[in-house]
């Protein structure tokens, strides 16, 4: 025979029997038949009149929160002692638990609410109307796998009550904590809180830090971008030192090559325009390297004895006309060396036409003729060659 136990509802104080299996198929959570109202049948356990059996002796450890207090200390409310009604026999398996568990859990929160609300707002004085006690509040439950519906029933009163099982859940659902203001019960019914007017509310304020901060100005910053202005005087002071700067790398490089410069056709112009400005002397145009000669002839002269006559064409390869250079007539031996030499000034080679001229035109071919003594019978090599005038 299975163990039975007497549980009383706190709301209406009802009594009913309910058995292990009953209290083990909702984790003790079960409805009262006459209020309707959900409650933990473990924790509402009372001592039947009659001696318990030695295993129902058990029941208060096996269960899992001690009895609530007597009933005395409760207002008093209509009692139905159902202490006779067996449970035993009734139909667990077509019990459906959704609704069930979302009207506790619903009532749950609508308690804590009202428990969160109370501790925010001092209710209004009553000095008039008695305090009424206030109600344990019911400890929120595991989440129950079950729930287990009691009805009340007696005869001419009641209708027999009917019990619905849900398949139970496994048990390593997490159960969900409850609040601690809906744990611990009031020791005795509180009276009506007086709002203490000598104690007005105080915001809770950020505490500061000890080190000092740094104040940020709070102006607005006014970001603006404008095209720069175009600096010309700048400019031309820049473009005066790059020209120069070129000017004096150019005069530089006329410095070290005057001589060569000078002496070209092309820049030859230009330097005939500075000099008379710049106090410089034009030199003459001189080019050793393009005069050229040909048809070099060395004879005895005809007309007088121990005589030389020399003829030979000179040529100015030249673009342009320059000084007659000096001429140099070198006689040698069969070995090379030297025998006699011979240097002519213009005004001596040239004659005829040409007496007196200080230029060679170019392109254009000069006949010349010497006579020179007989260097002897071992001058047998000679050689033309041209030096310049300066």
């Amino acid at each position: 025979m299975t163990d039975t136990f007497a549980t009383q509802c706190p709301h209406c104080q009802t009594r009913f029997r309910i058995n292990r299996a009953q209290l083990d198929a909702a984790r003790g959570a079960v409805r009262c038949g006459a209020c309707l109202q959900v409650f933990n049948a473990a924790r509402h356990l009372v001592e039947r009149p009659t001696p318990p059996p030695p295993a129902a002796s058990e029941a208060p450890t096996a269960g899992t929160a001690p009895a609530s207090p007597p009933a005395a200390e409760r207002p008093p409310a209509p009692h139905w002692d159902y202490d006779e009604l067996d449970l035993g026999d009734l139909d667990l398996d077509t019990l459906d638990l959704d609704e069930e568990l979302a009207k506790l859990e619903s009532q749950e929160r609508q308690l804590m609410a009202r428990l969160q609300s109370a501790d925010a707002t001092p209710p209004a004085p009553q000095p008039t109307a008695p305090a009424r006690p206030r109600q344990e509040p019911v400890e929120p439950l595991l989440p129950p796998t079950g729930s287990l519906l009691v009805t009340p029933s007696g005869p001419g009163e009641r209708a027999e009550p009917t019990l619905t099982l849900k398949p139970p859940v496994a048990d390593d659902t997490p159960a969900r904590p409850a609040p601690p203001a809906a744990r611990e019960a009031p020791a005795a019914p509180p009276g009506p809180r007086q709002p203490s007017p000598a104690s007005p509310l105080q915001r809770s304020e950020p505490e500061r830090p000890e080190e000092g901060l740094l104040e940020l100005a709070d102006e607005p910053l006014r970001l603006e971008w404008r095209k720069p202005r175009q600096s010309w005087g700048r400019r031309l002071v820049w473009i005066a030192l790059n020209l120069l700067a070129i000017g004096a790398l150019a005069g530089q490089y006329v410095w070290f090559h005057y001589d060569e410069l000078v002496r070209q056709e092309r820049y030859r112009p230009w330097f005939e325009r500075l000099c008379p400005t710049l106090g410089c002397s034009l030199p003459p145009l001189v080019d050793i390297e393009q005069i050229k000669s040909s048809n070099l002839v060395v004879r005895h002269h005809p007309d007088f004895a121990g005589a030389l006559a020399v003829d030979a064409i000179l040529y100015n390869r030249a673009a342009f006309a320059q000084p007659f250079p000096l001429l140099e007539l070198r006689f040698a031996d069969i070995n090379g060396q030297p025998v006699a030499t011979r240097r002519f000034k213009p005004s001596e080679y040239l004659s005829g036409e040409l007496a007196g001229q200080q230029e060679m035109p170019p392109q254009t071919p000069i006949h010349i003729s010497l006579e020179i003594l007989d260097p002897g019978t071992q001058a047998v090599n000679y050689s033309l060659s041209f030096h310049s005038p300066e």
